[in-house]
């Protein structure tokens, strides 16, 4: 049973869509047959005989204990055989013969845990995947077929059932949670402090040196003697490197690890950060930034990666309420810091601190971070990167998601390349004021994270989504009026993007939950696609600011249609998945539904 009702989304075959049947099953003369137990048992009995006689039917050349043996290694790939057999319910002689037979047809193969050389870890081959993708869709008919008196409301209310038992089992017997968290994929080798520190500090490495020296672009232009659009291609090269990098980094930390990946780009970061402070010329100036935006990219995708490889529920999601607060107060906060270094030591010292950002990342990977993925060679192949995105954006949960993120943080970096303009050109701040002002979308930002935390002791992260959304689209009416209505000053400008800024808050811990939670099995190229989505809605409102050339018209256009666009996509994500209820269950430890449902 386990083997059908645990199956993920590789290659277009979806665990969501296989369901215990729900019908009421009574034995004759005894009313206690309907109680919860005995209605699993009798359910787990009859659809283990269906899929027998389905598999037999199908004629795929695998036995049905063969074709279960697949579909637990499919869904937790890596896993150690010793855990397929605990979760089959099976003898280990029974397993080793099912994966004897199938390594003979090329279909399995075994590899040694880098964790423990003398174990091995059991994985698909690429020969493997038509016949996996016909052994689900196979299934899928016949479990839509069971469920077709349920509905799809039906569906939504059983699953949401099963996990929350599920869940409960895992949570209240020991040994259970000591077996099977996870199964085989969740392995906890950080814990929630330690993984919460080191990836807030990877993502915070991207916007601070997106964001940091954005107050000493127009002394840049003075230094230089170039032109505005020379200094914000700047920005734009360091926006492209790093939204196309990200698709690199994060399926190369599928392949060779999160740490090994996480090392090898810091290394070009802190090349790149030495070229922009030693750069003699503006094109010189230019490969710098572009070579930083690259490096800058593993930090957000091997950050989200290992709280997916080792947590899901209200636990991840307080996790990445602690990345996503770096991940926009970096942006945040930088321009503060970077005004206050150009003040005192000039634009050199800025790219300089970079260099001391990148040489402490090396530091902090290389002594605390531990391993938390099995590394796969074979997800570096072609045809398993393309069947893997495809996966990712046939998925209307984490394209709407993605879209949600992206439509908030794409905002918060498309207005970062505006700001300076506005507030030091327009308003008359200088660097020093403008670094100092920009505190006020810091601290609005880091007063919405304390919020939303706190807030989370009483409702699910899911919740508060709407919230978020509500200040988002009442920053943006304001903002659209103040900067095409009125002269701009530093409050009509200031005070709608710390309201949007407040919002973001709310929605990015169950937005990017939600993007990652379906996809344990490629987790790396999941946060890579999401980041690479997210960065390029900040590179188009870049480059779209930059096509309108007034500064203040741009900031009231450009800002407002990123705050419809998440509002847009939140309806559409609302459409594609039924929430749980809104209010969070008393225990504090109760698994956050996840995105799936």
């Amino acid at each position: 049973m386990t083997g059908v009702l645990a199956l993920n989304g590789r290659n277009g075959y979806d665990k969501q869509s296989l369901l215990f049947p729900t019908r009421s099953i009574k034995c004759p003369g005894n009313s206690r047959s309907d109680t919860i137990g005995m209605l699993l048992t009798d359910v787990s009995r009859l659809l283990r005989g269906a899929f027998d006689r389905k598999v037999n039917a199908m004629d795929l050349g695998i036995t049905p204990g063969e074709a279960r043996t697949l579909v637990q290694v499919a869904v937790t790939e890596g896993i150690k055989q010793a855990e397929i057999a605990t979760r089959m319910g099976i003898e280990p002689m029974t397993l080793s013969a099912y994966l004897d037979r199938l390594e003979a047809m090329g279909l399995v193969a075994r590899v040694p845990d880098p964790a423990d050389r003398r174990a091995k870890n059991v994985i698909v081959t690429d020969k493997a995947d038509p016949l996996i993708t016909e052994l689900m869709s196979g299934l899928r008919e016949m479990m839509n077929a069971y469920t077709e008196d349920l509905g799809d409301d039906g569906r939504e209310v059983l699953r949401a059932n099963l996990r929350i038992l599920r869940d409960s089992l895992r949570r209240l017997d020991p040994c259970l949670a000591g077996r099977e968290k996870g199964g085989g994929r969740m392995t906890l080798r950080m814990s929630e402090r330690r993984t919460s520190i080191i990836g807030a500090f990877l993502v915070a490495l991207g916007p601070i040196s997106m964001a940091l020296y954005t107050p000493a672009m127009p002394e840049l232009v003075r230094a230089f003697a170039s032109s505005e659009a020379a200094i914000k291609m700047t920005l734009s090269l360091y926006f492209g490197g790093f939204a196309f990098a990200q698709l690199v980094s994060g399926t190369l930390s599928d392949v060779i690890g999160r740490r090994r990946t996480t090392l090898i780009f810091m290394a070009i970061y802190l090349a790149g950060s030495l070229m922009a402070a030693f750069a003699p010329s503006i094109p010189v100036l230019l490969a710098g930034r572009l070579v930083q935006g690259i490096g800058a990219s593993v930090g957000m995708t091997v950050a989200r990666a290992i709280v997916r490889d080792q947590f899901t529920g209200t636990t991840a999601a307080r996790i990445m309420n602690m990345i996503g607060m770096m991940l926009a107060l970096g942006p945040a906060v930088s321009p503060t810091l970077g005004g206050i270094a150009l003040g005192l030591f000039g634009w050199q010292s800025i790219f300089l601190l970079m260099v001391g950002f990148a040489l402490m990342a090396c530091f902090i990977v290389q002594l605390f971070m531990a391993e938390t993925t099995t590394p796969d060679r074979s997800k570096g192949h072609f045809r398993p990167i393309l069947a893997a995105y495809g996966e990712l954006m046939r998925d209307g949960r984490f394209v709407s998601s993605t879209l949600v993120i992206a439509g908030a943080v794409g905002a918060l970096y498309a207005w970062a390349t505006m700001l300076p303009f506005v507030l030091i050109s327009q308003v008359g701040l200088t660097p020093t004021e403008f670094g100092i002002g920009m505190l006020m979308q810091s601290g609005l930002f880091f007063s919405g994270t304390v919020t939303m935390r706190l807030m989370m002791r009483r409702f699910t992260p899911q919740a508060l989504v709407p919230a978020g959304l509500f200040f988002i689209g009442a920053a943006s009416l304001a903002l659209a009026f103040t900067m095409h209505a009125l002269e701009p000053t530093f409050l009509s400008v200031m005070t709608p993007i710390g309201i949007y800024a407040f919002g973001i808050a709310f929605v990015m811990p169950y937005m990017m939950t939600a993007a990652m939670a379906p996809f344990p099995h490629i987790a790396g190229t999941a946060s890579a696609m999401m980041g690479f989505i997210q960065m390029s809605a900040g590179l188009l409102g870049g480059a779209l600011a930059a096509l309108v050339g007034v500064p203040a018209m741009a900031l009231g256009t450009i800002i407002p249609s990123f705050g419809l666009l998440s509002l847009a996509s939140y309806f559409w994500y609302r459409r594609t998945v039924r929430l749980r209820p809104l209010v969070a269950p008393a225990a504090a430890e109760t698994p956050l539904s996840e995105a799936a449902e």
